[in-house]
This record gives C-alpha cells, structure tokens and sequence, in this order.
C-alpha cells in the first residue's frame, strides 16, 4: 500500500466510538529516502537537456523544464509535511472553527467535521470521533432511489467545493 498511515475505530470511555490514525513504523525514512532518489533523478534529467543522436527527437530539449529540481523538492516539502500529524491536527482545528455546522464562523459553509481529541494526539497518532458514513463512490446501481443518492452525492460535492474555494478566498 502506498498509504501514510492506517486509520483504526477504537472506543475510549467517555469519547464513545474513535478513529485512531497511526502512521506507518518506519514511513518517514523511506520517503525520505525516496526523496534522495527523486531528487537526484530530477537533477539528472534537467542535466540531460537535448535528446541524443539517432533518436528521432536528436537535439530538441528531452525536460522543457529548467525547475524540476525545484518541482521534485517542492513535491517532497509537501509530502512530509503531510506526514506531521500534529500540523495535520491543528489545520483540522482550525478547519472546524470555521466550517463546523456546531460552531463553525462561516456563515456560507457548514460541514460535520469530527471533533478532536488533542491530548492524545502525537506526530505520529491522531484520535478523533468517529463518524459513520459511506464513500461518495458507492452508489447503488440496483436500488430504488439511485437518482437521489446520485444528486445528495453531487451536493457534498460541492459543498466540498465550497469549503475549498472559501479557504482560498477569504481566509
């Protein structure tokens, strides 16, 4: 699997029903070393800058891009910092203070977002409610009501949207 972490339900006393996301043992040194391999390819590549002789394409440029390098780090900068639970943590409080259909500030977007459970939370551990649902994929092909399932699964969409186009805009 090509997956970070592995989310677990669990129940704590006093919480009722958890999602426990644990990262991986041993994840973050081999990104990290994944990283070196894809630095080093985007190096080598924005090196090779003509296609050789006897290839069709001989002279034209093999990467028209002068940055890959800097695309490869950038890439790898996004990928560990997504590997750090406990930013992750803060930017789902920070999430649920403005769009929490409980508190949430916007008045145009309101979503359930689980609610936290900071102190046992860790950069490698996150605990939070657990919330039952289904994947916006799953739609019953055979069922009475496909049409309905089909335009809820469209709303959350674009609610989902939403959401993405008022962070980038107004905060």
């Amino acid at each position: 699997a090509a997956s970070m972490a592995q989310v677990y339900k669990g129940y704590l006393p006093g919480y009722g029903n958890v999602a426990v996301k644990v990262q991986r043992p041993g994840i973050r040194k081999k990104v990290e070393r994944d990283a070196t391999l894809f630095h080093s390819l985007a190096t080598w590549l924005q090196s090779v800058n003509k296609w050789p002789r006897g290839t069709p394409l001989h002279g034209q440029p093999f990467i028209d891009s002068p940055q890959l390098v800097r695309v490869a780090d950038e890439f790898t900068a996004r990928v560990l910092e997504d590997m750090d639970f406990e930013r992750e943590a803060a930017n789902m409080q920070a999430f649920a203070k403005l769009y929490s259909h409980n508190s949430g500030l916007s008045t145009f977007v309101k979503v359930v977002v689980p609610e936290l459970i900071p102190e046992l939370c860790s950069s490698r551990v996150i605990v939070m409610e657990w919330i039952e649902g289904t994947k916006l994929t799953d739609i019953c092909d055979d069922c009475d009501d496909r049409a309905g399932h089909v335009a809820e699964n469209l709303a959350l969409v674009q609610t989902g949207i939403e959401c993405t186009l008022s962070q980038l805009l107004d905060t």
